[in-house]
């Protein structure tokens, strides 16, 4: 199995180099740290602030996000690796089911999570940076992180703000690249 891992701040474009991805070959799947996170935290948010957090607005996002940063860093508190093996986990279950299933982690952001994957997929596992010009200012936390682990990555890409195009030729570049080494 190979996978792949996307780093990037908020709002990089990792989802969206996951979507160009998986539209050039259906077998990507997409995983992500924060969808852990947010099942767990769903119902807490939906009783109390009325926000379904698995259907949400940038607006909304923004008001929770002290929240979901805060879960999530009691949990590295008492197990730095407690996202990533959860994550880990869900692959490996959907992969004895579907051979098929190429990874694609959508929110990688802390140095024990790309050690982690290293260690469990070795050479099978590419990590890619995202750069975005022009992005909201990332958070001290992200500063502190990110600046770190993008130095690390396999393959790093700075794209312009908003154009749509020019990612997707970035992604369609990647995927020739590396398609030797994803089937």
């Amino acid at each position: 199995m190979f996978v792949i891992g996307i780093s990037g701040s908020r709002c990089a474009g990792k989802d969206t180099f996951y979507q160009f991805l998986y539209q050039l070959n259906k077998r990507f799947k997409r995983y992500a740290f924060a969808d852990a996170l947010k099942y767990d935290l769903h119902p807490l948010i939906k009783t109390q602030f009325n926000i379904d957090i698995l259907n949400i607005n940038p607006r909304d996002k923004e008001v929770i996000r002290p929240i979901l940063i805060s879960y999530g860093s009691a949990w590295r508190y008492y197990d730095k690796d407690h996202w990533v093996k959860k994550v880990y986990t869900s692959i490996q279950n959907e992969y004895v089911y579907d051979k098929n299933i190429v990874p694609v982690i959508t929110d990688l952001r802390y140095e024990n999570e790309l050690n982690f994957l290293r260690e469990k997929f070795g050479q099978n596992f590419l990590h890619i940076h995202i750069n975005r010009i022009n992005n909201i200012e990332p958070t001290p936390e992200e500063m502190e992180s990110i600046s770190f682990i993008k130095d690390l990555a396999d393959v790093n890409i700075t794209w312009g703000n908003n154009n749509q195009q020019e990612m997707k030729n970035i992604v369609t570049d990647v995927y020739r690249k590396y398609q030797h080494l994803l089937f």
